[in-house]
């Protein structure tokens, strides 16, 4: 592993010679819980193929190893600085060390952006994968008869009003739109086959018939209170604008 040359790399190397001249560093437990003055560190870290060798490790204090770590992330490119990075960000989120908030909110920033394009296309675990049936169905089972509450609602609906989408955003949802049966209020002009039809009133049949009658009988009473409440203004449709 080779380290960029500039002026942070100039400083993390005089740092590790000040830690070398306090003796040698060995890799063991702790058996002891006394406070610990100095931290071992990895001259060249284990991600990048350093050992546990006498000629890698260094003692270093606690604000020594956190500018180090800090330092890596300046003297490193592209895969070693997203790692360097996770290793700064995780490590600021530790009890022992302390970071400004100006810092933290960086780490926080080029963590997430590091992680979006690691997870990203061919990198994402779960790219061009399909869920099977079974797994299809457990996750079916989760979600029968969740109900999201009052709160939740409220807090989606406040995020969501007045956010105006991208253009990018909206050519996106285009995009993935295209060549799929039209549902909801996207569907005006679009007529269904036969089959399709067919299809929705068996999935009506079975969801109604795997009801209790007490649910069906407070689903009925909620629609007819919900009827009423339309038609005297009190409550309006997502679909239509208020006049």
């Amino acid at each position: 592993m080779k380290f960029l040359t500039n002026k942070y790399s100039r400083k993390y190397w005089l740092i590790i010679e000040r830690g070398k001249t306090r003796g040698k560093a060995t890799v063991r437990r702790r058996r002891s819980f006394k406070p610990v003055l100095y931290i071992i560190h990895h001259i060249v870290p284990r991600s990048f193929g350093g050992k546990n060798s006498y000629d890698n490790l260094v003692l270093l204090t606690h604000k020594e190893h956190f500018i180090c770590h800090h330092l890596l992330t300046k003297m490193t490119s592209e895969l070693a600085h997203g790692k360097m990075v996770s290793a700064l960000y995780f490590m600021s989120n530790s009890k022992g060390y302390r970071c400004s908030a100006r810092l933290y909110e960086q780490l926080a920033l080029e963590y997430s952006e590091l992680q979006s394009v690691l997870n990203s296309g061919v990198n994402n675990p779960h790219y061009g994968k399909t869920h099977s049936r079974e797994a299809r169905e457990i996750m079916s089972r989760k979600r029968t008869g969740f109900v999201w509450k009052k709160d939740d609602l409220e807090k989606m609906i406040r995020s969501l009003t007045g956010v105006p989408k991208s253009e990018e955003h909206c050519r996106n949802i285009s995009n993935s739109t295209k060549g799929k049966p039209k549902t909801g209020k996207n569907a005006k002009g679009h007529k269904k086959s036969e089959e399709h039809k067919r299809n929705i009133a068996l999935a009506t049949a079975k969801y109604w018939a795997s009801k209790d009658p007490e649910v069906i009988e407070r689903k009925q009473r909620q629609g007819k209170l919900f009827s009423k409440l339309r038609k005297s203004g009190q409550v309006r449709t997502w679909n239509k604008k208020a006049k």
